[in-house]
């Protein structure tokens, strides 16, 4: 009766099979006070956004327990921000980074094994160094279309720098004790 709209919805339906839905994990604001229950992570996670989509695309990186019952996903942001998410002590892993279309179809890009993805433990009353990531979202021509484009430019290791960041950003956690939460071989 309506192909047109029969196609459209197995298309969606075909992509929501391959994809999901994201959903970004809210980060403390600058005037938090750390909760003695609770450990946090931190790192700056920048994105230079050129897109002139009319719907926003956004990029994020996840940590998920050891046991998938718990799962944050960090969001970048413009700029170079310090980004700080609170967690519930236990060990984790970077598994993945997702891309996200402004309808919310998530893609999702496993980080492969390695240093990155290696298992560490969040302990209550600390703060934990992730790394400071540097992506980019574009929107390019295709055709008579267009292609969005994410990346990862760069993942460093600057614990001395973001540290610093961090405690001036974010007075209220200045007292945890920080460390790195990745290990280099």
């Amino acid at each position: 009766m309506y192909p047109g709209i029969l196609r459209l919805i197995v298309l969606v339906s075909a992509l929501s099979l391959l994809s999901g839905c994201a959903s970004f994990s809210q980060p403390v604001g600058t005037d938090t006070r750390a909760d003695p229950a609770l450990g946090y992570v931190y790192g700056i996670f920048a994105v230079d956004n050129t897109s002139n989509n009319p719907l926003p695309l956004r990029m994020g990186l996840v940590l998920e327990s050891e046991v998938h019952t718990r799962k944050y996903t960090i969001e970048f942001e413009s700029g170079y921000p310090i980004v700080v998410t609170k967690v519930e002590p236990g060990t984790y892993s970077l598994s993945k980074f997702v891309y996200v279309t402004g309808n919310s179809v998530a893609i999702e890009d496993p980080i492969a094994a390695g240093p990155l993805s290696r298992p560490f433990r969040i302990e209550a009353g600390k703060a934990y160094y992730l790394a400071d990531f540097d992506g980019i979202i574009r929107t390019l021509p295709a055709g008579t279309s267009l292609r969005h484009q994410w990346k990862i430019n760069s993942i460093r290791d600057n614990f001395s720098y973001a540290t610093d960041k961090f405690k001036r950003t974010y007075p209220g956690l200045a007292q945890l004790p920080a460390q790195r939460a990745l290990r280099p071989e």
